[in-house]
């Protein structure tokens, strides 16, 4: 019994240091996103065809990924974010020595219609444990995107 007593303190220890939430936790956002479905004024969007889309966020940073259908990435993007109230700024401004500010992997995903190298805000319609809705109006021509996610992780 006493030998049992002493593994739960290690085994504490072993799951606070394994968080992976760095920089605190950021709520039910985080984790890995499924996009399920994607409409433009109600109609289905066209999305590469035999492909997947997951989205991630970790701290600051968020991951938008075009799989092959699995999980082996055809394209990887990453920016930034912020959440106020019912509302997600992301931001795909960001540069590196290799790349111009968004371009290369700072690029904002070209297939979610979201617009290259800008800050914008997406509304929160739903968010629970197991799914999230973003609705994003393009400034281009005001057509608005619904965009529902599943989480897998």
């Amino acid at each position: 019994m006493k030998k049992l007593l002493g593994i739960i303190p290690v085994l504490l220890m072993f799951i606070t240091v394994s968080c992976t939430q760095n920089d605190g936790n950021i709520g039910k956002l985080f984790g890995a996103w499924y996009l399920d479905s994607m409409t433009v004024d109600g109609e289905p969007a066209e999305l590469p065809e035999g492909t997947a889309t997951f989205m991630k966020f970790q701290g600051e940073v968020v991951q938008f990924m075009l799989s092959d259908g699995g999980y082996v990435p055809i394209s990887q993007c990453y920016g930034t974010w912020t959440r106020s109230m019912d509302n997600i700024t992301f931001n795909f401004t960001h540069s590196s020595d290799a790349c111009l500010p968004g371009t290369g992997v700072f690029e904002a995903p070209q297939w979610l219609g979201f617009p290259a190298n800008e800050v914008f805000t997406v509304a929160l319609s739903h968010i629970s444990s197991e799914r999230l809705d973003m609705v994003y109006v393009r400034g281009n021509d005001n057509s608005v995107v619904v965009y529902k996610f599943l989480k897998t992780w």
